[in-house]
């Protein structure tokens, strides 16, 4: 058994970081649900609650790999965002993905969710709500699809921000959690080489 499978077997410390990945989760589901603003653009990452809804971790007792993740396909695009084929959006980083056009048809599921609504521009500059259309909605939809291919999409950073608000707080429970287990393992050596001598 290796040492870190011997402290999450015999300490407190599998405990604490299971309270540690519940934490996070909790905090990316309200970074998820919540408007926030990053890269100077407000954006919510949840209409439909389905994302907020998937995310999940895991602790690999053998490794102590604590990871974070979604079943949903599009859960990675939101974290890290993707690049678009004519220009990369802000908060680049190396995990983005090339962005892909999404279905229209999905772009107009969104739109319905968000309760979104068609303007025109008027003839004194400003604008006005539009007489809405099928077609409209879907030629709007299909722009809405393009721009995203073109220009890619910023990440969110839901589960990242989480980590990096949580990590402190939990941090002193870690180490002492650490430290316990370390304490037990030195222990349980000690007897071992106790019994072997005698």
């Amino acid at each position: 058994m290796s040492i870190l499978a011997e402290l999450f077997e015999n300490g407190k410390l599998l405990e604490v970081m299971m309270d540690f990945g519940e934490e996070v989760v909790r905090q990316a589901r309200s970074n998820v649900r919540i408007s926030q603003t990053k890269f100077g653009r407000k954006r919510k990452a949840s209409t439909s609650g389905a994302l907020q809804a998937s995310l999940k971790f895991d602790v690999d007792v053998n490794t102590g790999a604590l990871t974070f993740g979604s079943d949903l396909i599009y859960a990675r695009t939101i974290e890290f965002g993707a690049h678009g084929k004519e220009s990369s959006p802000k908060g680049e980083s190396k995990w983005m993905t090339p962005a892909r056009k999404p279905p229209a048809e999905a772009i107009l599921k969104w739109m319905d969710m968000k309760k979104i609504r068609l303007r025109e521009k008027t003839a004194s500059g400003g604008s006005k709500f539009a007489k809405e259309t099928p077609s409209k909605r879907k030629s709007v939809a299909y722009a809405i699809a393009k721009s995203i291919e073109k220009k890619g999409i910023s990440p969110l950073e839901y589960f990242q921000d989480a980590y990096k608000e949580t990590l402190p707080d939990f941090m002193p429970q870690i180490l002492d959690a650490i430290n316990e287990g370390i304490q037990l393992h030195i222990l349980n050596q000690s007897r071992t080489l106790k019994t072997m001598k005698q």
